[in-house]
Parts: structure tokens; sequence; C-alpha cells
């Protein structure tokens, strides 16, 4: 059932993604100078959420009131989130000094 409510929000958060990548929308996570869009910061922070609940073998418990790592599960899904709009901000930097699309 966990996968089926995540395969869903992820759906329609990507869905929201498309609607928000444009600049003309605030940016929630700036990243070395560069702004990350909100529909993607969203996409990053499900991704972590999603990583996070298979990392835990309670399923009993609230996700964010486990431990992951050795710390709390919202610590670590907010360190994931960081690290991966820092891979996006980078990846697009890497496409544009490339002059790739």
């Amino acid at each position: 059932m966990k996968k089926r409510i995540a395969l869903l929000l992820s759906g329609a958060l990507l869905a929201l993604s498309f609607t928000a990548c444009s600049e003309k929308y605030t940016t929630p996570v700036t990243v070395d100078g560069q702004g990350v869009p909100a529909g993607v910061y969203l996409m990053c922070q499900l991704s972590a959420y999603s990583e996070a609940s298979n990392n835990t073998t309670d399923t009993k418990t609230d996700l964010l009131k486990q431990q992951i790592d050795g710390k709390d599960a919202s610590e670590w899904i907010n360190a994931r989130t960081q690290e991966l709009c820092r891979t996006y901000v980078y990846g697009e930097r890497t496409f544009d000094e490339k002059g790739m699309t």
C-alpha cells in the first residue's frame, strides 16, 4: 500500500513539476547562486522521502519518528533533498557548459 501511495504521489508531483519548473516561479532553494525550481525541489523531496521509507523496517511507526543512519528521519530526508538539489544544479550546469539542451 505504501508503494502505491508513493507511486501516485510521485506521478502527481511529476505533473506538478512540469508546470512549476519555469523561471517565473519562486525558487525555494539556492545552490551556489542558482535557484532550484519549486517543482524540482518537490520531486527531490519526494524521492528523499521514498528512499527514507525504503531504509526503514518498522512499518508500524510513523516514518518521521524513526532514525536513519543515526539521524532523525526528518533530518535525513532534508539532507538527502539538499544533496539531490545539488545534483540537479550541477547537472544543469554541465549541460549548459556543453551547450546541450
